[in-house]
């Protein structure tokens, strides 16, 4: 709620015939998505769309990350032990891979088809690597031992997947009788498998179909088939003894195998129709299939990464895809950086050939800083970035790889690069528990890959606290120059050394600025200083006055003004050892709250602007904001920006940011909207299906400002037309002239410390009597930049909807001020590595011969017939169960004892304890579990119930869906609905009832104030009976399908609050229309915003019926929803009313 006062007003427009509208029309690329992709596919190439991705990438996790080491764990020798261990790495017991796959642990008796006792342990899956520099690969193992055969089984934990097009890079060794597997499963005749037998021929792939068999045993042909692998590139015969991409894509009515992108075959038979799970098996049963492994034989199937494009019964029918991502490239391109965390920029520099290397902490295990790695990305244009691998990990458990910086050793003074010019020593702070040190790496292919120095630390104190170095190259003592924090002593210190190596301590710069808790990630670079700050091209070399002056940048946590963290930046003069500033004045680097750690780049000539990145976050709040469970990523950086020094007309010391050119960005080489007469006028730019990436940029310039009794306002709104959220920013050209920041009209995040205004002075330029100010905004990340970079400020912000529409807007200014803007979209400088390395997101258990799955089929452990062709190595009745368990205990409980209960529509609005307070009408329940989305953490509508025994399973059954099983499976389809509803519908009416009386009134007295707050009121106590009508509507339907009629107070309420709906929208119209045509009423941008909420939700509606509403002297008959759009609108905005016209008619 808001009300009519000197906040709301801020923004004024005054909709006069003059108003602007942005129109640019651009279709919508569906390859250029949005970030964040909507849908997927395998390659360009492919007609198939799935709406879900998800790539695990072993290649990147490090040495000592998630296990002591990575070598292979010991055999197990005894049966009676295996099946308890616990796992081998916590990397499969939490994280974003724990979270969708586990290692399963159950074992099976020997029979006439699998002679072999099996017994499956989590003791064989595990991280490993075959040199200390090779990438690291997932194995899972199988091995002969004399009384039975020890194998592993590797399953996603959730049920649901729905088609898909699955992908592993993989390898296989070992003697014949072993059998590696890659399967959908559901049940025997529901399965699709890539299988690889170690006693064909290496070139050989069995693609199989299930049932291999019918029910008399006789083998189907075209059931399985052997496919010969190719090599990569190749048209000759490969080997699975060699890494090769192996892919199947179930679809609907087809199978299709490939092996390294090449098509290999077809089938139309056996393509299974029901939602599956995913399985991974290396095993043996010593049968027909598979055959018999010697006694202290073993064989690995080794996997580098698994992509998965699918989706799943939760998803809706036939969904939507705003864009379409392709990731064929992910493969060649080694980079697990598609979720995680990250923070500081580190180590940057630009090369001889003008490529850009970002490093940057990384944690790629979780979504909160910890475990830090040294991630890279490189780019041509600071724009368009591409991931690399992980280019520094920890060496052990317990150690992170905090920040740094990078050089280029041209001259080889470290010795490490005898033969090369373009050698990278990274220097970085070691973390450990005990102390904080340096250490150096270095790398002979450009910055890529790194070999840790064999005799670190090069620096070592002992302290925990000191950390962060910058290192840069000071030519007059062709020395080394270190600046290093010690954190929490408020001292940088500054180190010299002719080698990269041997470093000495040359003096320290203390307690200057802002301390807060700790100083962090000092910077120190060389930068050219303007000659005039009144200048219209301050990057233009021609203007600088001096090239010798020097930026000591320190960035400080906590202790911001706002709160947290924050950098400031100390001009000065340095020698080669110590640092004088010019004053002791503190100059912070952003106005906002989201900036912090900033660094420069290496190699940037100091006769050049100077390029930084900084982390647009803040520690406040960084560890929590919601794209973390949302997207499994959060942090992003600032927009790379020139720097250049100025003196301000009060001799101040100024570090002046801009934008890196933004032109390579553009969507259009011309503007996507410009005007030079938006004094006292507005400029309305809808955006939403113009510019796909959601990002734009604009520039208003505010000119011909008289320096005395200034007035006026210039302003911005960036709004979402469909959830009326908004950021705003305004300039007052009164006073100190101060501009503002509100980011408190977005909902997306609420954190006490996410305080949403921000605000600067910024004194008029009495030289040019202008005002300039640029804004760029993504799709979370605010930043503008005033003035020509004087001042700046990042903001970031996370909404409920894509905001997409821009209002510029100015008033009260005085006459002959002038107000110009232009805007321009923006592409997604990610569009194309979305197809590949862009951020994604993202189901258990069974048997037979085979291909049967050599899992039991019974809780006994007795034969029932498995069959020694091809079928899925699950091998149980049950076609569904429970998550495989995480732990090492006893896996006994791993078969279905025939309790468990799968359970289908479980109604949002219940949860776990809710069902399960159901379910213990029919006896005891051992456990509930509700499966959510991993993200949203919403409910999917469908579970697990376990009861204590399995009749009281059967009891529930019974009770619960009106009869027996109609299946022979004990994962019954169960329909789960509230057992109540409440309704607020007396409340609600109550509420509209006496907002309209109220309205009445305030039509009659067409009071423009007054009716904006009642508009809002009516339209969210509307919208709140809208909403509560369908559930109840829902619930009724739900409980009896069969029912011909609803509850009758829903429908009443839904139908009174459609009505109220658009009796809103058109008193808000009659309202404006009659104080335009009065000509002395201004409108602030809230009625606007409003109005353009009700009509669109009148659009969406599609209200067909004709309703007429009568409310004191106002008559409004709506023949047709679809006649109120925007132009009707914009229309009554152009066009003066008569004046008191209170009856408007669109027949």
């Amino acid at each position: 709620m808001f009300a009519p006062n000197s906040w709301s007003l801020l923004l004024l427009l005054h909709l006069v015939a003059n108003l602007q509208i942005c129109t640019a029309v651009t279709p919508l690329d569906p390859n250029s998505t949005r970030p964040g992709c909507s849908c997927y596919q395998a390659t360009k190439k492919d007609a198939a769309v799935f709406l879900n991705h998800q790539f695990f990438d072993f290649r990147g996790l490090s040495n000592e990350t998630f296990a002591a080491n990575l070598t292979p764990p010991a055999l197990i020798n005894s049966s009676q032990h295996e099946g308890i261990e616990p796992v081998t790495s916590p990397f499969f017991g939490r994280g974003l891979f724990g979270d969708y796959f586990a290692p399963a642990s159950w074992n099976r008796s020997a029979s006439p088809g699998s002679p072999v006792p099996m017994v499956n342990s989590q003791q064989n899956i595990y991280l490993t690597r075959d040199t200390s520099e090779s990438p690291v690969h997932l194995t899972l193992r199988t091995n002969r031992l004399s009384e039975f055969q020890s194998a592993s089984d590797l399953e996603t934990t959730e049920l649901g997947y729905l088609h898909a097009s699955i992908r592993i890079r993989a390898r296989v060794a070992g003697p014949p009788g072993a059998c590696a597997g890659m399967f959908t499963y559901y049940s025997d005749e529901q399965e699709s498998d890539i299988e690889i037998l170690t006693r064909d021929d290496h070139s050989i792939m069995r693609a199989t179909n299930q049932p291999g068999a019918d029910p008399q045993g006789k083998v189907i042909p075209e059931a399985s088939t052997q496919v010969v692998i190719s090599a990569p590139g190749s048209e000759s015969n490969g080997s699975w003894t060699d890494w090769n991409e192996y892919r199947l894509d179930w679809l609907p009515g087809r199978s299709e195998w490939f092996v390294n992108g090449v098509s290999k075959l077809n089938k139309t038979y056996g393509v299974p129709t029901e939602a599956s799970n995913f399985q991974l098996k290396m095993w043996s049963a010593g049968g027909a299939w598979t055959g018999n492994m010697s006694v202290g034989s073993l064989a690995t199937l080794d996997i580098e990464w698994i992509d998965m494009l699918y989706n799943t019964t939760h998803d809706a029918p036939g969904g939507s895809c705003k864009g379409v991502c392709t990731v064929e490239k992910i493969a060649s391109n080694p980079v697990p950086q598609v979720a995680g965390s990250n923070n500081d920029p580190n180590g940057m520099f630009r090369d001889a050939d003008g490529l850009y290397h970002l490093y940057y902490q990384y944690n790629p295990t979780d979504i909160v800083a910890g475990n830090q790695h040294w991630g890279h990305a490189t780019s041509r244009d600071l724009y368009h970035w591409e991931n690399q691998p992980i280019a520094i990990f920890p060496g052990a458990e317990g150690e992170g790889i905090f920040s740094g910086s990078s050089v280029i050793d041209v001259n080889n003074t470290s010795g490490f690069f005898p033969n090369q010019t373009n050698g990278v020593v990274a220097l970085y702070t070691l973390n450990t528990a005990k102390e904080e040190t340096q250490e150096i790496a270095y790398s002979r292919d450009g910055g890529y890959t790194f070999t840790k120095y064999a005799n670190n630390p090069v620096i070592s104190i002992n302290s925990t606290q000191f950390r962060d170095p910058k290192v840069i190259w000071y030519p007059a003592t062709q020395q080394w120059v270190m600046v290093i924090a010690y954190a929490q002593e408020f001292v940088i210190g500054i180190y010299t050394s002719p080698n990269l190596i041997t470093w000495t301590h040359a003096s320290n710069f203390s307690h200057h600025g802002l301390l807060g808790l700790q100083y962090e990630c000092p910077n120190l670079v060389q930068i050219p200083m303007l000659s005039n700050i009144s200048i219209e091209n301050p990057l233009d070399p021609s203007n600088f006055a001096s090239t010798d002056m020097y930026v000591m940048q320190i960035s400080i946590n906590p202790g911001a003004p706002l709160g947290g963290s924050i950098s400031q930046s100390f001009p000065g003069t340095f020698n080669g050892t110590h640092f004088t500033p010019v004053d002791q004045a503190t100059r912070l680097n952003d106005f906002g709250k989201d900036n912090y750690a900033g660094q420069f780049f290496y190699g940037i000539p100091p006769t050049s602007p100077q390029i930084s990145i900084a982390w647009a976050s803040n520690w406040q709040y960084a560890q929590v904001v919601p794209t973390g469970p949302l997207e499994n990523f959060r942090s992003a950086m600032t927009l790379p920006r020139y720097n250049v020094l100025a003196n301000t007309t009060r001799g101040d010391y100024t570090l002046v940011s801009i934008p890196y050119d933004l032109s390579p960005l553009y969507t259009t080489t011309s503007a996507l909207a410009t005007s030079t007469s938006l004094a006292n006028s507005s400029l309305l730019c809808d955006y939403s299906s113009t510019v796909p990436s959601g990002a734009l940029t604009f520039n208003m310039t505010v000119s011909s400002i008289p320096l005395a009794n200034t007035t006026g306002t210039a302003n911005f709104t960036f709004m979402s037309s469909v959830t009326g959220e908004s950021i705003r920013g305004g300039f007052y050209l009164g006073g100190d002239t101060p501009f503002f920041i509100n980011r408190g009209n977005i909902r997306g995040f609420d954190n006490p410390f996410f305080t949403d205004k921000f605000s600067t002075n910024n004194l008029i330029n009495t030289d040019t009597q202008t005002f300039r100010v640029q804004v760029v905004i993504d799709r979370s990340i605010l930043e503008v930049f005033l003035d020509n970079g004087l001042r700046s400020a990042t903001t970031t912000f996370f909404a409920e909807g894509e905001l997409d529409t821009l209002i510029i807007s100015s008033a009260g200014l005085n006459p002959g001020v002038q107000v110009s803007a232009d805007v321009y979209g923006l592409k997604s400088a990610w569009a194309a590595e979305e197809s590949t390395n862009g951020t994604v997101r993202d189901e258990p258990q069974y048997e037979r011969d085979r291909s049967a799955s050599p899992r039991p089929m019974k809780r006994d452990d007795s034969y029932r017939g498995g069959r020694n062709r091809s079928a899925s190595p699950n091998g149980r009745m049950d076609s569904r169960g429970p998550a495989p368990d995480r732990g090492g205990d006893d896996r006994a409980e791993a078969r279905n004892p025939g309790s468990n209960l799968f359970v289908t529509g479980i109604h949002p609005r219940l949860n776990e304890a809710d069902v399960t307070r159901l379910f213990e009408k029919y006896g005891d329940v051992e456990g509930c579990s509700i499966m959510k989305d991993p993200h949203t953490q919403e409910s999917r509508g469908f579970g697990f119930v376990k009861m204590v025994t399995a009749e009281q399973a059967d009891a529930a059954k019974e009770g619960l869906q009106g009869g027996a099983a109609q299946e022979p499976r004990r994962l019954a389809n169960i329909s789960v609905l509230p057992s109540e509803t409440t309704s607020v519908g007396p409340l609600v009416e109550d509420a509209m009832e006496a907002m309209t009386a109220m309205m009445i009134v305030a039509v009659e007295a067409m009071e423009v104030g007054t009716v904006v707050v009642l508009v809002v009121m009516m339209t969210l106590t509307a919208l709140l009976a809208t909403k509560t009508a369908a559930m109840e509507v829902d619930a009724a339907m739900t409980m009896d399908p069969e029912a011909s009629t609803v509850m009758p107070p829903a429908v009443t309420i839904a139908t009174a609050a459609a009505e109220m709906i658009d009796v809103a929208a058109l008193i808000t119209i009659a309202a404006m229309a009659d104080a335009m045509a009065d000509g002395t009423a201004d409108v602030t941008v809230d009625v606007v915003m409003v109005g353009m909420l009700l009509l669109r939700e009148i659009r969406t509606a599609e209200v067909k019926a004709t309703r007429t509403a009568t409310i004191g002297t106002l008559v409004v008959e709506v023949r047709s929803a679809n006649r109120l759009r925007y132009g009707a609108l914009l229309e009554i905005m152009r066009t003066p009313a008569a004046k008191h016209q209170n009856q408007l008619n669109f027949a």
